[in-house]
């Protein structure tokens, strides 16, 4: 984002003040990571800002001494990596199970896209409702989530449910 400082005088004469303007940015973002930044990103010259981690955050304007405030919100870029959760997980046959995906971008933001993402797995007589997964064969299978032409998989381990049939 580049900005720019107008001055006015008293007298409501305005004149281009950004060459000599200060920017400074402050605030708090949104970026799970356990990183992250107070500012948002950064000025890459004197009045070009590019955001990294999204959020909100406050643009201040100084100029002998007259300042200025205005904000920026930031939004997370493309994703580039996808999670899926619960990682390799052990379930009872016959019980359900949800799984959640996050996509990360390439400055760390991450967020939920769970709604968007389309979930399968290859056992055979379990099912995949939407991110509900209700376990049905006994043995290990792959829960595969794909979002935005990216793919994430886990294995879930089937186990045995309480006996309902005994054969003698």
């Amino acid at each position: 984002v580049e900005y720019h400082a107008t001055a006015t005088d008293w007298y409501d004469n305005p004149w281009d003040v950004t060459d000599g303007t200060t920017f400074s940015t402050s605030g708090s973002g949104s970026n799970t990571s356990g990183g992250g930044s107070t500012s948002g990103g950064i000025f890459v010259s004197q009045h070009m800002f590019v955001g990294t981690i999204a959020g909100t955050y406050f643009i201040q304007a100084a100029y002998k001494g007259v300042n200025a405030t205005t904000t920026v919100t930031i939004r997370h870029n493309s994703p580039v990596s996808l999670d899926i959760d619960p990682d390799e997980a052990t379930t009872i046959a016959g019980s359900k199970m949800d799984y959640h995906a996050t996509a990360t971008d390439i400055y760390g933001n991450n967020w939920a896209v769970t709604a968007d993402t389309a979930f399968n797995s290859d056992d055979p007589w379990g099912t995949m409702t939407g991110e509900v997964y209700t376990a049905g064969m006994v043995g290990t299978w792959t829960v595969t989530s794909v979002h935005a032409g990216m793919t994430a998989t886990t294995t879930v381990v089937v186990v045995h449910g309480t006996a309902a049939i005994l054969t003698i």
